[in-house]
């Protein structure tokens, strides 16, 4: 099983110690940031549609300071598309801003050293703590997909993608389970499906 001893120690002396905390330093966690949205959601929106396309939320987020993947950028787009036109609209993009400073603010609180990582147990106390109901072994596999250099921590980017995922799989799992009955039958093409919508 997935870390079922804590993680040695040496991963703060191999030189991972101050990558972590770069992200901290991001525009988009910076105080009044808010102030910022309307300029930065122009900034990309170069057509004046009053959308963003995966391609330019990840522009803007590299922009200011974020460099995430496009793959993480169109899950993202899945979690606040709410007219499913695989886009972002102005109010949709601020409630991705306002994700991540609440994700910003509750990584902090559970960083227990402040040095700019969490453990394995941190993570999962606020995993459980934002309403993920996961046994031990399916939160270690989730685990095991978003810790990169499997070190047995966490930084703000990984968590971040973490929370994403999850926060797309339940919300695809409650559209299966119609019932809310706690469990849902798929066969192969529906598991395919589901599958599609939550990475």
């Amino acid at each position: 099983m997935y870390y079922t001893q804590p993680p040695a120690p040496q991963h703060q002396s191999q030189g991972f110690s101050n990558k972590p905390l770069s992200a901290f330093s991001a525009p988009f966690f910076a105080p009044g940031s808010n102030q910022q949205l309307p300029q930065w959601f122009a900034s990309v929106d170069t057509d004046r549609s009053g959308k963003i396309s995966v391609v330019e939320l990840q522009r803007v987020l590299q922009q200011q300071g974020l460099p995430f993947s496009l793959k993480f950028c169109n899950g993202l787009i899945r979690l606040y598309d709410k007219a499913q036109e695989s886009s972002l609209r102005y109010e949709e993009f601020c409630g991705v801003h306002q994700l991540f400073s609440t994700i910003l603010q509750n990584f902090r609180a559970a960083d227990s050293n402040q040095d700019g990582q969490l453990t394995i147990g941190e993570v999962e106390n606020l995993v459980r703590a934002a309403g993920f109901a996961l046994d031990q072994q399916a939160f270690y596999q989730a685990c095991k997909a978003f810790d990169i250099e499997k070190s047995g921590f966490f930084d703000l980017a990984e968590y971040i993608g973490l929370y994403v995922f999850l926060s797309n799989s339940r919300a695809m799992f409650a559209a299966f389970d119609s019932q809310k009955q706690g469990t849902v039958t798929l066969d192969f093409s529906k598991f395919v499906y589901a599958a599609s919508g939550t990475s």
